[in-house]
């Protein structure tokens, strides 16, 4: 039985960090269906009778929290996977089946706010109802039950399928980085590549505050392409190519080295249909300019991370050239064919091509290469009023009422794009599948959100893809169930 009057207590390892920030989300889960104050300890303070007379949340990892620990090497409950997995369950309290315990279980504070962000997004929304009495659904005051009546048992033990899960986007469509970190670890995402004309004044507190949220930085810039202050790459003679290294080199040792970024990203001349440029093979030419410039980088800042984002439709019949990219530099591709790699998530013709020119590219340079792709059919820049910047600015710095009333402009777009997305799942799906298995889920998947009011509303396309990098290798209709109950969903609608 429950105890007496039906209270759920707390027991954390270490309050501080994600952690802390698990503990948080958890505390405020049980007070919005309670009225009462919650009482929350640290394990060091909670002895084990404490935890045997009542309801009861335990959080932590083995390290902080001696409970998990206790519960772990006992063989209670399995251990979590990697740096990101997590175990999360809702049963019997393992200290007296009168009561009921929920436990999240992870190796990191990270990956215990990834369970608990699973925990309160997917099953307090939707498994907790799935498991009631069908008919109690008709009665509106079951959906104040959790907490106040025995919750369903349930248990998930997961980690991700794709390592690095990722979002490009221009730094000046970030309008609250803060919201816009938030959302992207309440999604599991732990990567964001900001491409900027000009390194924001604020850019090491931007990358403290994504690092808090367990989210790596990097900072993609010009290399000699698209910068109307650079000198255009000379693919003939080769004369320019030491200065213009130089001037690459000096950007990043003066704007970005100082941020404590955890990458640079930058593109090269590749964005085009065309195979020739002056002359030259563009794919033979841009791996010797890249590799010439990365050679620079590598002999200051050997472990530089740095990502090379290559444009399919230029090279795709001169692999063999891209094959000689430093393997130190990871390739990150784009426009690899039909949907999920093009703008328009209707365009699914020649997706058998699509999937063998994936198979192609990740396996160009080896199973254990440095290897990403770019997942579009999601917002994108307005081209058409896009003007570049003159000077450094403040990144994510606008009021909340400008991000409201650019989500309402924005929505339109969304409301076309998330019906495509509805009706074509399959085909991001099978690609991300597809290139797990093919990299064993270490490779870099980026999802192309420009300028969609990220921190505003999370709309189905792009949960949908944030879900499927996780757990590509469960079935797609699960996901979508996930997807649809989630507590963040907002479809996207305005009036015609």
């Amino acid at each position: 039985m429950l105890n007496t009057d039906g209270r759920w207590s707390m027991v954390v390892g270490n309050y501080s960090g994600m952690e802390a920030l698990s503990a948080d989300k958890i505390y405020d889960l049980i007070s919005e269906y309670t009225d009462y104050l919650v009482e929350i300890h640290t394990s060091d303070n909670a002895d084990s009778d404490f935890i045997a007379q009542r309801n009861v949340v335990i959080i932590g990892t083995p390290d902080s929290n001696k409970y998990i620990k206790e519960l772990t090497e006992s063989g209670i409950i399995p251990a979590a996977d990697g740096d990101e997995g997590y175990f999360i369950s809702v049963g019997k309290n393992p200290k007296n089946e009168d009561y009921q315990a929920i436990i999240i279980s992870a190796n990191t504070d990270k990956g215990i706010f990834y369970g608990a962000s699973d925990l309160a997004n997917n099953y307090f929304a939707n498994d907790v109802y799935q498991r009631s009495d069908f008919n109690k659904l008709r009665t509106p005051k079951i959906f104040s039950a959790p907490f106040n009546e025995k919750l369903p048992e349930y248990s998930r033990l997961t980690s991700p399928a794709v390592k690095k899960r990722a979002i490009w986007t221009w730094g000046h469509c970030i309008y609250d980085y803060k919201r816009f970190f938030d959302n992207m670890a309440e999604l599991r995402l732990n990567e964001i590549v900001i491409w900027n004309d000009f390194c924001p004044l604020n850019a090491k507190d931007v990358i403290e505050y994504a690092h808090s949220r367990g989210i790596g930085v990097i900072w993609g810039y010009a290399w000699g392409w698209d910068d109307k202050d650079m000198t255009p790459v000379d693919l003939v003679t080769r004369s320019n190519w030491e200065a213009l290294a130089d001037q690459i080199l000096k950007i990043y040792e003066d704007s970005y080295l100082p941020t404590c970024a955890d990458g640079i990203y930058f593109q090269s001349f590749t964005e085009t249909g065309r195979r020739i440029r002056d002359g030259v093979v563009i794919a033979e030419a841009v791996v010797d300019w890249v590799n010439f410039v990365a050679r620079k980088f590598y002999e200051k800042y050997p472990e530089l991370h740095i990502q090379f984002g290559l444009h399919a439709t230029s090279v795709k019949n001169d692999l063999e050239y891209i094959a000689k990219v430093d393997p130190k530099i990871q390739i990150v591709w784009e426009n690899c064919g039909a949907f999920p790699y093009c703008y328009n998530p209707s365009n699914t013709h020649d997706f058998d091509l699509t999937c063998d020119f994936s198979r192609k590219i990740a396996n160009l340079r080896g199973k254990d290469d440095n290897f990403g792709v770019v997942i579009k059919g999601m917002t994108t820049l307005s081209w058409a009023e896009f003007e570049h910047h003159s000077g450094p600015y403040l990144l994510g710095v606008r009021s909340a009422d400008y991000t409201a009333r650019h989500d309402e402009q924005k929505s339109r777009y969304w409301r076309l794009i998330q019906s495509k997305w509805i009706k074509n799942a399959k085909y991001p799906y099978e690609t991300i599948k597809l290139l797990a298995e093919e990299k064993n889920g270490d490779l870099d998947m980026q999802l192309l959100i420009e300028d969609g009011t990220f921190e505003e509303n999370l709309y189905f396309p792009v949960l949908l893809s944030a879900e499927l990098l996780w757990g590509a290798d469960e079935p797609l209709d699960d996901i979508i169930e996930r997807v649809m109950m989630s507590r963040h969903l907002k479809f996207a609608e305005f009036e015609y």
